[in-house]
């Protein structure tokens, strides 16, 4: 556990003391900002959205803000992944400690940054609220706030487990963007149909189409983003949002061991220099 928390404390400040966090932190608060504040802009989401009622508007929201941090930590355990074998203090902690107590330490120093992002950003949402006489807030339930978070931190666990899954294969720090592109891409069209999916409510539950979906809700990352808005949009039941999280942890599962492995055939393997097959 110690020496966890030791890779989680180096991961977590080397991140935090990083311009990367106050921009990715500012970004979605100034935008919340800029459409709250400009009556032009917030009017202008109101008419975009005026034929849906509160929740599906929130069902709009959540796969916009999930893809985001998805994303944006995605790139973050692309870069430690594969700088591995490039920095001095990776190799010393690599000495120390097992490829898995590595792999789990660098996921909990970044899950105490994705908190602190979604506090500040919580935080935020409430002044900017009160301060523009906006009743939006209190629309969500309690379970709709927990059920929301529920899916950003799931959603990012897998996002960083498909990242690991590449990143593995990588071997040059020039090339790691090949690890960040294919879950950026799977990300931002799993977004895109959640978007479109808001946008018409109840038009795809019924027939083959929802048969498909709910089999699609099981893939983990793509599950977290899409399930919500068919559950508040498309009139999903609670019996298959639980089916979808289930079906994601039991993959997501999987997943995880085969990344640790991965990561450990890597970790022994790391003062060997291979060529990258991905390229």
């Amino acid at each position: 556990m110690n020496k966890t928390l030791i890779v989680a404390r180096h991961t977590f400040i080397t991140n935090f003391a990083t311009k990367w966090f106050l921009v990715t932190t500012l970004i979605p608060i100034f935008t919340e900002f800029f459409i709250l504040h400009s009556n032009r802009m917030f009017n202008s989401f109101l008419l975009f959205t005026n034929h849906l009622n509160p929740r599906n508007v929130i069902a709009l929201i959540i796969p916009v803000i999930a893809a985001y941090f998805c994303i944006l930590y995605s790139s973050i355990i692309a870069n430690e992944v594969v700088n591995d074998r490039t920095t001095r203090i990776n190799e010393l902690l690599f000495a120390m400690s097992s490829a898995r107590i590595q792999l789990i330490g660098k996921i909990v120093g970044l899950y105490v940054l994705l908190i602190i992002q979604l506090a500040m950003l919580t935080v935020a949402t409430i002044f900017l609220t009160e301060w523009q006489r906006n009743l939006f807030l209190y629309v969500p339930t309690i379970f709709d706030a927990i059920y929301f978070t529920f899916n950003i931190l799931f959603a990012t666990f897998f996002g960083l487990i498909w990242t690991v899954q590449i990143a593995v294969c990588i071997d040059d720090n020039t090339q790691t963007a090949l690890a960040v592109i294919p879950v950026t891409l799977i990300y931002l069209q799993a977004a895109g149909l959640a978007f479109s999916f808001a946008l018409i409510p109840g038009k795809m539950s019924l027939g083959i189409a929802r048969i498909v979906l709910d089999c699609v809700g099981i893939i983990p990352g793509i599950g977290s983003i899409l399930m919500p808005v068919l559950y508040y949009a498309q009139n999903f039941s609670l019996i298959e949002v639980i089916v979808s999280v289930i079906g994601e942890i039991l993959i997501g599962k999987f997943l995880y061991k085969r990344a640790i492995k991965k990561y450990s055939v890597k970790a022994l393997d790391h003062s060997n220099k291979k060529t990258n097959k991905w390229i």
